[in-house]
């Protein structure tokens, strides 16, 4: 990207969380890079565990875990998302006008924390530029998160009738993804000075076909820390007692279908037991207790210290996810040497070049393990092409100086 010199700027980050899930640290990580870049950031939430840091405004002064729950269960029974907290909405945009910001950089807004019309109104009578970084596909329907797995295109003209309303933000009793729909676009457009921006190809192509075609759209992938995320030399404390030959390593947030887990069961029930031994990172307690006990089962981990020595321990990264905007969890186990077996589907396979693991056409289980045993036969010869090819590609500080590069950009525009 072009090197473009602009004078200090004031950027403010929104995201639902700070510090929490993969987005609220991806706001937390960019705040450090604008700062030492010599700008000054500042930072909006919804909810937060850390209230610590004089830059931030966090909506919910307390725990985040019951204002979540809360709003949560109020948007399953009501159906509607983003239309309450009015008054709690013009105090945020209070705090935000007093540092009189150049660039507001919208990350996920969904939640139902926020009232949406309230801060849009803001930046079009204000005229702030904006970036806008769309994690998922919520942006540009009238109620989903996604909608692949159940190949619907209502949102490319209007939705309604939404026969998708048990994926994320779910909802119970009321579909009301048309008047939903119908308000994203009136508010979403329309602003003068915004750049949309993706993390995969992938996600830009839905982009390209929504209301949001009008403003410019860029790829960014998300990085990682290649300090941390890199080879190991310590062994996890939890492959000390396996005694199978070749460790299959699994990592998800949270484990659904789409993520595969019924995949890795029908795994297990292939593999030789004596030389291949699956561990699945992730878990919650009811998978736990369901989870056949020839799978090593493990809770979520917040230590990314502990999960690449995970990674550094497997001889193959199996990611059986349909749905993915991107798969920093592919990525993470090829910057710790691993190499990584995928299916062909959605954004993950933008991810992986071939001399860094396979890609598979076929969601065929027998396919699969055909994989696992080229790949943990030849193990060895995938490791430093991984770790190179992650490093030069997915460098959070180079990913984020990229951002640097289009708030540039925008202030150059006027």
């Amino acid at each position: 990207m072009k090197k473009i010199k602009v004078r200090k700027m004031v950027i403010v980050q929104i995201n639902q969380t700070y510090k929490i899930g993969s987005t609220g640290k991806i706001m937390y990580d960019l705040n450090q890079v604008i700062q030492s870049s010599g700008h000054e950031s500042f930072m909006v939430a919804g909810y937060s565990n850390d209230h610590s840091p004089q830059n931030l405004y966090c909506a919910n002064k307390n725990s985040a875990f019951f204002p979540i729950r809360k709003d949560q269960v109020i948007f399953r029974l009501s159906g509607v998302n983003g239309y309450r907290y009015k008054k709690r909405t013009q105090k945020i945009i209070e705090w935000i006008d007093s540092k009189h910001p150049d660039i507001i950089h919208l990350h996920n807004i969904h939640g139902d924390w926020i009232h949406l019309q309230t801060l849009f109104d803001y930046i079009k009578r204000k005229e702030i530029r904006v970036v806008w970084t769309l994690h998922d596909c919520w942006a540009l329907t009238g109620r989903c998160s996604h909608f692949e797995l159940c190949g619907c295109d209502k949102w490319k003209t209007n939705c309604f009738d939404c026969n998708n309303n048990r994926v994320y933000p779910i909802t119970y009793f009321f579909d009301r993804s048309s008047k939903m729909h119908r308000d994203k676009k009136k508010w979403f457009t329309g602003i003068k000075n915004m750049t949309v921006v993706t993390p995969s190809i992938w996600l830009a192509s839905f982009v390209k076909q929504s209301f949001l075609r009008e403003y410019p759209i860029k790829v960014i992938p998300s990085g990682i820390n290649t300090e941390i995320f890199k080879p190991q030399k310590k062994q996890s404390k939890y492959y000390v007692d396996i005694k199978a030959k070749y460790i299959i390593l699994g990592v998800a947030n949270t484990w659904s279908k789409s993520k595969g887990i019924d995949d890795f069961i029908a795994l297990d029930k292939v593999i030789d037991h004596d030389k291949y031994q699956i561990v699945m990172v992730g878990l919650n307690s009811r998978q736990l207790k369901s989870l056949p006990h020839t799978i090593y089962g493990l809770s979520k981990t917040n230590s990314q210290l502990e999960l690449a020595e995970l990674y550094s321990g497997a001889s193959c990264y199996l990611n059986c996810s349909i749905l993915e905007t991107q798969g920093l969890t592919t990525i993470e186990a090829m910057a710790c040497g691993t190499p990584v077996i995928v299916y062909n589907k959605s954004a993950v396979p933008e991810s992986v070049k071939n001399d860094c693991g396979i890609i598979i056409d076929t969601q065929s289980i027998d396919i699969v393990y055909d994989a696992i045993k080229k790949i943990c036969n030849n193990t060895e010869n995938y490791k430093a092409k991984c770790c190179e090819y992650a490093k030069n590609n997915y460098d959070g500080k180079r990913r984020f100086m990229d951002y640097i590069g289009i708030y540039c950009e925008l202030m150059s525009n006027g």
